[in-house]
């Protein structure tokens, strides 16, 4: 899809405007091809979308893209059958937990002192991937 290239090429030479654009054009682009609004690519497109809000200093609309972003894959993570395979388990909790780094890189000082209330509220409820996967011990907890 051209706009997610073309967004993806603002995203990393840092041309925080454009990327959102052409974001939310692939967002809409794989809506109307019929993907579904909850599924992981939509997400990771929604937390750049959550990363450019916070660079251009719109840490409200930020918190609540990287909110939804983790709203969406907890619920994913949640809803799936308890028979589900490890692997697709653990892809839904990292695309959920994926999205903190950008979040709190995104932060700016005028998002005032809401905002570090509003992380502590989302990240104690996150779904956290635990264990170690390279000896398959593997599993899904919350930090709160």
């Amino acid at each position: 899809m051209v706009q997610l290239q073309l967004a993806n090429l603002s995203y990393a030479l840092q041309r925080w405007k454009p990327a959102l654009g052409y974001f939310k054009l692939a967002i809409k682009g794989y809506i109307a091809s019929g993907r579904p609004a909850d599924s992981d690519a939509v997400i990771e497109i929604s937390i750049k979308i959550a990363d450019c809000f916070g660079r251009l200093d719109q840490s409200t609309e930020a918190l609540a893209g990287f909110s939804w972003c983790v709203d969406v894959a907890r619920h994913k993570v949640d809803a799936l059958p308890a028979d589900t395979a490890t692997e697709d388990r653990r892809n839904s909790a990292m695309t959920s937990t994926s999205c903190w780094p950008a979040f709190l890189r995104s932060l700016t000082p005028t998002a005032g002192a809401a905002v570090p209330e509003a992380i502590c509220s989302v990240l104690l409820d996150a779904p956290v991937l635990i264990g170690v996967p390279s000896a398959g011990i593997t599993g899904v907890s919350k930090l709160g």
